[in-house]
């Protein structure tokens, strides 16, 4: 489902479709106290906490309302990531019980005792390694602030490092030995890589990525898809920012994107091959392009995105009034192709619909090998070949789709520097 849902079609596009040009699957009233909702990571729930004490989980389909649980000593953050996999959430009561519980089922399945037996501890800050199978916990107990690991599939825990120093922000790759923290001083923020190690003085070892001064902020984002390369954001005082791409194998760092104003969010997905992201309050950055910032798509309206990885699910948060509040659900075809109808950049797809054969003609502005890959309303690649290497504004493209089954579909053009989508219906 994924591969259908990249927001590749801002790399050769003017945004200006309004929200009313999108279709809504589906329109809920929402209790203004909610906290940021968050939707899991194959995009079938969403779920939030507010003022009444419950944890709520819902039908991303269609809005429904499944069931609740007790917060009550519950330890949820608005920016952690608590979704497993199979239907299963994480969730930390205090350091005693982390309990794994499955939405579907409304049961817990496994409850884990780290048997540290500390009532309300202060714990600061949360996340999920990226293959969801360690959990860390930032958090201040008797003797000082400690980093605390727990590994979720041997139901145990795994590391408890004391650590100095104020985090900023936690993230953890796929070894739980090595993770990316933000530290504050009285000299300013660092970003660094820590590798723990219990024989080290400190229990762990520090590999400095970025130091900035006090005045600014810095926040990390994601790892990708081989937890080797690292992408983070700077905001300066003077409402400027850089957002970061930097290498744990070469120590490398490229500025991949520079703002010229404060868009960025705390929040920032992006699509599987990192070259578009989105932020929670809907800036689309197009990494292939310099001080590509475009602001999407409900000018003159507030309101807030939350999404999964690979933009599977896409939910609107408008704040109509103070007290009344509407999540949306929006159909990410029309977010992804009504930007396209205007064609600025001469990109152009026809006969569509089509009985079998299709033109395409592209305005690249890079000179490179290029593929394509045909994916159904499922997500299925139902049709790909390498296209051979195109020059610059000057590829015509004739394709031959008269195998595929009557529908609509996806074509997404692509090299290693540039992607292009179309919606294509098949009569």
């Amino acid at each position: 489902m994924k591969q259908l849902l990249l927001f590749i079609t801002f790399l050769s596009v003017t945004l200006s479709a309004r929200a009313e040009d999108f279709t809504v699957l589906w329109e809920i009233d929402i209790p203004w106290h909610t906290n940021i909702i968050q939707v899991s990571d194959d995009g079938k729930y969403f779920y939030y906490t507010n003022d009444d004490g419950l944890l709520k989980f819902h039908d991303s389909e269609t809005g429904t309302f499944i069931n609740q649980t007790n917060q009550e000593n519950l330890i949820l953050y608005s920016t952690g990531d608590y979704y497993l996999n199979n239907d299963r959430i994480v969730l930390p009561f205090s350091l005693d019980s982390i309990l794994i519980y499955n939405i579907a089922t409304k049961q817990t399945e496994e409850t884990i005792d780290l048997n540290y037996d500390i009532e309300n501890p202060n714990i600061y800050l949360i996340s999920l390694s990226p293959n969801k199978r360690f959990l860390s916990l930032y958090c201040s107990l008797e003797d000082g602030n400690h980093i605390i690991i727990v590994d979720l599939n041997q139901k145990r825990l795994f590391r408890d490092v004391k650590i100095s120093g104020t985090i900023g922000q936690l993230f953890n790759t796929n070894d739980p030995k090595r993770m990316i923290v933000t530290t504050s001083d009285q000299f300013g923020i660092q970003l660094v890589e820590l590798t723990l190690d219990e024989t080290a003085p400190l229990g762990y070892l520090k590999n400095m990525i970025e130091e900035v001064g006090k005045e600014e902020e810095l926040n990390g984002l994601k790892y990708d898809g081989s937890n080797q390369i690292f992408y983070y954001n700077i905001f300066y005082t003077n409402n400027l920012g850089d957002i970061l791409k930097y290498s744990l194998n070469t120590k490398e760092k490229f500025v991949i994107h520079k703002d010229d104003f404060r868009v960025g969010g705390n929040q920032i997905w992006f699509d599987n091959n990192y070259g578009i992201a989105i932020s929670s309050i809907g800036a689309v950055f197009d990494f292939s392009k310099e001080n590509s910032t475009i602001i999407k798509p409900f000018a003159g309206k507030s309101f807030s995105f939350s999404l999964c990885d690979g933009f599977e699910t896409v939910l609107l948060r408008e704040f109509i009034t103070l007290q009344n509040h509407k999540l949306s659900r929006l159909d990410v075809i029309d977010f992804l192709t009504s930007v396209n109808t205007e064609n600025p950049d001469n990109n152009i797809l026809y006969p569509n619909p089509t009985t079998g054969n299709i033109n395409i003609s592209l305005a690249n502005v890079y000179s490179s090998t290029f593929q394509y890959e045909i994916i159904s309303t499922s997500g299925q690649i139902v049709q790909s070949a390498e296209l051979g290497h195109l020059n610059i504004n000057a590829s015509s493209i004739n394709l031959d789709i008269s195998t595929l089954a009557n529908g609509q579909y996806i074509l997404r053009v692509f090299s290693e520097r540039e992607e292009f989508v179309f919606k294509v219906n098949r009569n």
